[in-house]
């Protein structure tokens, strides 16, 4: 018995340091990026930070042009707003600048690690192999260096469903708070956390605990009860009832076929970590049918790309993300009509997870790679469960590690090109419209949002209201960025004025693009402004300019 219990503590011992080392080398990467430009919709969630931080109980009572008309924020804004709440607290000491605000909303990347761990634990898999998988979804990797709502919503979710699985297996009020609070907290974070609430329940058959596993399952419906109570108090509306712009929102409604392809699209490439297929090809009994699937689907899947209009490589990635997204929901429906034939209790919830997601992604009609995170952990998790028959597969075997590191050198990659689209919008400000202001226009005006509407507005800037565009004088100086969901393209000038225009165009040098609607890609929005293609990729490969300013200046006609 002795030398069998040294044993164990031993493993716990390399367990324990290798989570620390798996932590300690994600954070010292994702550090790198926490300069770079704001993206997509973290100015937008900056701006009800510093309504919070003014007006705590208060939070929506501000209007925002994000889309070219201002909207109130109780109608425009799907979320409760705990993570800009937390960013309000954090600026009690710290600054919101990108880095400051990028690292204090890290922390929730950690705690995904630590959920996810756990979780994986208590289903006897490997923990360490899981994490680094994790950390190679491009979905995970970049949602944890910018101050979003996706990996706060994935971190309580996991931390929820992770602390519930262990209070059942071991009990204490300790593990049942933490779960309950993680519950509470997910569908704040962001209302997709309500999809906790059918996970939650399908893990409670054959369970002895099933009191506190539902008392857990409910907390997420009553937080955004309380939630929609207290908007209803301050705002006369239950904010779920008050959403009436949010089929106006960022990315518009589209069909149930192009619904299907972006998730399909998001999934493949944008979710899973591509390392995962070769150790699948490991596994004899499905290697035969992985080969045929990918021998058939791949070439339909670049026909039907390019019949889409996509250039040759974005078909290419089109065809791989769809036949990944295609054989990996064929085996989980194969998997899952078995389970329900013959329940397995410990490995079920993992389908209802799945599927809980799915039909919360159609019945929306908007996916795009961030909105489907919450799939990559029940993805590694059963195709871990797959490998489990694989003995050779951790971290002392040289090829695993190779394979995993060539994933994560990808991801990084990814990272760095999105990085340089989004500073392109910094640096336009800094280096093309300062020195302009600098020589003397009177007013200055823009059009766009993302990044760009944050770096402008630091400088003065003013954006147009495309419903009722403010007057212009002559000498004022208007900017608009084209793909950066302007609202309009073109400025109003009175009578006896007129505009005179020159074009900037940006190019990242960066042949990776996360946002370019030549190659299809958008990594947060499946449809980008004044582009012909549908952006469903993640990611593309292109050497043209991403970005195009206009830059008019208003001036008096010549009599």
């Amino acid at each position: 018995m002795g030398p069998g219990i040294r044993h164990s503590e031993s493993g716990i011992a390399d367990s324990r340091r290798a989570y620390l080392y798996i932590c300690l080398i994600w954070t010292a990467i994702q550090v790198f990026f926490f300069s770079s430009a704001f993206r997509v919709d973290e100015p937008y969630y900056l701006a009800i930070t510093k309504q919070i931080f003014a007006h705590p109980f208060n939070p929506y009572g501000l209007q925002i042009n994000w889309l070219g008309t201002p909207e109130p924020v109780i109608s425009s804004f799907a979320n409760p707003p705990l993570v800009p709440a937390w960013l309000a607290a954090w600026n009690l000491v710290f600054p919101l600048s990108e880095f400051w605000c990028r690292l204090g909303v890290f922390p929730f990347s950690l705690a995904a690690l630590h959920g996810f761990r756990l979780l994986v634990g208590s289903l006897r898999l490997n923990r360490e192999i899981a994490l680094a998988l994790l950390c190679c979804s491009p979905a995970f990797f970049l949602g944890s260096q910018v101050a979003f709502l996706d990996v706060p919503m994935l971190a309580f979710f996991l931390l929820a469903l992770a602390y519930a699985q262990v209070y059942e297996e071991k009990g204490t009020a300790l593990r049942f708070w933490v779960a309950f609070l993680a519950a509470v907290c997910c569908p704040l974070a962001k209302v997709n956390g309500i999809l906790l609430v059918p996970v939650l329940f399908s893990c409670l058959f054959n369970r002895r605990r099933k009191l506190g596993l539902a008392a857990i399952a409910t907390a997420p419906i009553l937080a955004l009860a309380a939630w929609n109570g207290f908007t209803w108090v301050i705002y006369g509306t239950p904010h779920l009832l008050a959403l009436k712009g949010w089929e106006k929102s960022l990315v518009p409604r589209v069909d149930l076929f192009q619904t299907i392809f972006s998730l399909l699209s998001s999934v493949g490439i944008g979710v899973v970590p591509l390392c995962l297929f070769p150790f699948l090809l490991l596994v004899n009994s499905i290697r035969k049918p992985l080969l045929i699937g990918m021998g058939i689907l791949i070439p339909a899947g670049t026909w039907l790309g390019l019949e889409m209009g996509y250039p040759p490589s974005s078909a290419c990635l089109f065809a791989l993300s769809v036949t990944i997204s295609l054989l990996l929901f064929a085996w989980v429906c194969v998997r899952g009509v078995r389970l329900v034939a013959s329940p397995d209790p410990e490995k079920f919830f993992l389908f209802v997870w799945i599927a809980a997601v799915v039909a919360f992604q159609l019945a929306q009609r908007v996916t795009t790679v961030r909105y489907v995170l919450l799939l990559a952990p029940p993805f590694i998790i059963l195709i871990l469960v797959l490998l489990d028959q694989i003995r050779h597969l951790h971290f002392r075997n040289p090829t695993v590690v190779a394979v995993i590191a060539l994933n994560l050198i990808f991801v990084v990659a990814v990272a760095v090109a999105d990085a340089k689209t989004a500073n392109g919008y910094r640096a336009t400000v800094r280096n093309e419209i300062i020195p302009v202001l600098n020589r003397g226009p009177r007013n200055f005006y823009f059009a766009g949002g993302w990044g760009f509407k944050h770096y402008a507005e630091q400088i003065g800037g003013q954006r147009l209201d495309a419903s009722n565009q403010q007057k212009l004088g002559i000498g004022d100086l208007v900017v608009i960025a084209t793909t950066a969901w302007p609202g309009l393209l073109e400025p109003h000038v009175s009578e006896g004025q007129e505009l005179h225009l020159r074009l900037v165009d940006f190019n990242p040098n960066s042949y990776l693009r996360t946002i370019d609607c030549r190659v299809g890609a958008n990594f947060y929005g499946s449809k980008t402004t004044g582009c012909k293609l549908t952006t469903l990729l993640p990611f593309g490969f292109g050497d043209q300019p991403c970005e195009r300013f206009l830059f008019f200046a208003v001036a008096s006609k010549p009599r």
